[in-house]
């Protein structure tokens, strides 16, 4: 399953100003149901999940960065 949702971020609806290995580790988050997301990407904080994987059922994990993290846990 973590392949073909790297695959389908990397290949369908590409957002060119979101890294490729920010794609695959925003997959796999998609793929394990992750909560959160850490990143210090803007671009990636805003990055909209291709429709085909929210038709699946995937949702985008509420992308954070550092400091909002660390304000979360206090």
């Amino acid at each position: 399953m973590v392949a073909e949702i790297c695959y389908r971020l990397a290949t369908e609806g590409v957002d060119y100003r979101v890294e490729n290995t920010d794609r695959v580790h925003l997959g796999y988050a998609l793929a394990y149901g992750c909560d959160l997301f850490i990143t210090s990407d803007k671009n990636l904080i805003k990055y909209r999940v291709p429709k085909n994987l929210e038709d699946a059922g995937f949702v985008k994990p509420c992308t954070i960065t550092l400091e909002e993290f660390k304000e979360y846990l206090n």
